[in-house]
Protein backbone atom coordinates (compact mmCIF):
# COMPACT_ATOMS: atom_id res chain seq x y z
CA UNK A 1 0.00 0.00 0.00
CA UNK A 2 2.96 2.64 0.87
CA UNK A 3 4.58 1.37 -2.46
CA UNK A 4 1.32 2.49 -4.39
CA UNK A 5 1.23 5.69 -2.55
CA UNK A 6 4.61 6.73 -3.67
CA UNK A 7 3.71 6.05 -6.91
CA UNK A 8 0.70 7.65 -7.03
CA UNK A 9 2.54 10.82 -5.14
CA UNK A 10 5.28 10.81 -7.88
CA UNK A 11 2.77 11.65 -10.59
CA UNK A 12 2.09 15.19 -8.25
CA UNK A 13 5.93 16.56 -7.96
CA UNK A 14 6.51 19.00 -6.15
CA UNK A 15 2.97 19.82 -4.81
CA UNK A 16 3.26 16.78 -2.26
CA UNK A 17 6.95 16.93 -1.28
CA UNK A 18 5.81 16.66 2.18
CA UNK A 19 3.42 13.99 1.54
CA UNK A 20 6.50 11.94 -0.07
CA UNK A 21 8.64 13.28 2.80
CA UNK A 22 6.49 11.07 4.88
CA UNK A 23 8.08 7.89 3.06
CA UNK A 24 11.75 8.49 2.84
CA UNK A 25 12.14 7.13 6.43
CA UNK A 26 10.31 4.31 5.47
CA UNK A 27 11.07 0.45 7.10
CA UNK A 28 10.47 -0.46 3.63
CA UNK A 29 13.91 -0.38 1.72
CA UNK A 30 11.58 -0.18 -1.83
CA UNK A 31 9.39 2.08 -0.60
CA UNK A 32 12.30 3.99 0.88
CA UNK A 33 14.43 4.44 -2.53
CA UNK A 34 11.32 4.82 -4.63
CA UNK A 35 10.38 7.66 -2.55
CA UNK A 36 13.92 9.88 -2.29
CA UNK A 37 13.73 9.38 -6.58
CA UNK A 38 10.27 10.44 -6.76
CA UNK A 39 11.60 13.48 -3.54
CA UNK A 40 14.57 13.94 -5.73
CA UNK A 41 12.52 14.38 -8.89
CA UNK A 42 9.66 17.10 -7.60
CA UNK A 43 13.17 18.69 -5.99
CA UNK A 44 14.82 18.59 -9.59
CA UNK A 45 11.72 20.15 -11.20
CA UNK A 46 11.26 23.29 -8.66
CA UNK A 47 12.71 26.56 -11.36
CA UNK A 48 13.43 28.77 -9.00
CA UNK A 49 16.49 28.53 -6.96
CA UNK A 50 15.26 30.02 -4.08
CA UNK A 51 12.62 27.72 -3.84
CA UNK A 52 14.44 24.47 -4.17
CA UNK A 53 17.38 25.57 -1.99
CA UNK A 54 14.22 26.25 0.92
CA UNK A 55 12.98 22.63 0.73
CA UNK A 56 16.31 21.33 0.54
CA UNK A 57 17.08 23.20 3.63
CA UNK A 58 13.92 21.78 5.01
CA UNK A 59 14.55 18.43 4.29
CA UNK A 60 17.98 18.46 5.36
CA UNK A 61 16.98 19.67 8.78
CA UNK A 62 14.27 17.16 8.87
CA UNK A 63 15.32 13.51 7.48
CA UNK A 64 17.34 10.49 9.12
CA UNK A 65 18.49 8.93 6.20
CA UNK A 66 21.81 9.53 4.94
CA UNK A 67 21.72 8.27 1.97
CA UNK A 68 18.49 10.47 1.10
CA UNK A 69 20.33 13.26 2.18
CA UNK A 70 23.01 12.84 -0.10
CA UNK A 71 20.56 12.27 -2.75
CA UNK A 72 18.97 15.72 -1.86
CA UNK A 73 22.03 17.44 -0.89
CA UNK A 74 23.37 16.70 -4.62
CA UNK A 75 20.67 19.22 -5.90
CA UNK A 76 22.72 21.96 -4.34
CA UNK A 77 25.46 21.09 -6.31
CA UNK A 78 25.50 23.22 -9.78
CA UNK A 79 23.45 25.52 -8.60
CA UNK A 80 24.77 29.12 -7.33
CA UNK A 81 27.05 28.17 -5.14
CA UNK A 82 26.60 31.23 -2.49
CA UNK A 83 22.95 30.12 -2.28
CA UNK A 84 24.28 26.40 -2.07
CA UNK A 85 26.69 27.65 0.97
CA UNK A 86 24.25 29.79 2.93
CA UNK A 87 21.74 26.45 2.65
CA UNK A 88 24.33 24.30 4.00
CA UNK A 89 25.37 26.88 6.91
CA UNK A 90 21.53 26.83 8.25
CA UNK A 91 21.37 23.00 8.03
CA UNK A 92 24.99 22.99 10.14
CA UNK A 93 23.64 25.25 12.86
CA UNK A 94 20.61 22.65 12.94
CA UNK A 95 19.68 20.16 15.03
CA UNK A 96 20.21 17.54 12.69
CA UNK A 97 23.24 15.56 13.35
CA UNK A 98 22.71 13.35 9.41
CA UNK A 99 22.15 16.60 8.24
CA UNK A 100 24.52 18.54 9.68
CA UNK A 101 27.20 15.57 8.50
CA UNK A 102 26.10 15.53 4.89
CA UNK A 103 25.91 19.31 5.09
CA UNK A 104 29.59 19.32 5.99
CA UNK A 105 30.66 17.28 3.07
CA UNK A 106 28.26 19.02 1.06
CA UNK A 107 30.35 22.06 1.76
CA UNK A 108 33.47 20.79 1.10
CA UNK A 109 32.22 19.85 -2.22
CA UNK A 110 30.94 22.97 -3.15
CA UNK A 111 33.74 26.17 -1.79
CA UNK A 112 36.96 23.03 -2.33
CA UNK A 113 37.51 23.68 1.43
CA UNK A 114 36.90 21.54 4.48
CA UNK A 115 33.63 23.01 6.84
CA UNK A 116 35.62 24.14 9.93
CA UNK A 117 33.85 27.28 11.94
CA UNK A 118 30.86 28.84 11.53
CA UNK A 119 33.34 31.77 11.28
CA UNK A 120 35.07 30.50 8.44
CA UNK A 121 32.12 29.89 6.26
CA UNK A 122 30.92 33.24 7.11
CA UNK A 123 34.05 34.76 5.96
CA UNK A 124 33.62 32.69 2.84
CA UNK A 125 30.04 33.48 2.05
CA UNK A 126 31.68 37.81 2.86
CA UNK A 127 34.11 37.20 0.05
CA UNK A 128 31.52 35.57 -2.20
CA UNK A 129 29.03 38.29 -1.98
CA UNK A 130 32.27 41.15 -2.31
CA UNK A 131 32.70 39.63 -5.68
CA UNK A 132 29.68 39.66 -6.74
Amino acid sequence: VRSEMVDTLRWFGDKVLPELLMFIDDPDEGVKMDATAAYQQAIYDIEDDNEKALVIEISMRNLNDADALEEIASELIGMDDLLAVQTLVNVIAGESKTGRRVAMETYETVTGEEYTTFEAADAWIREQQSDE
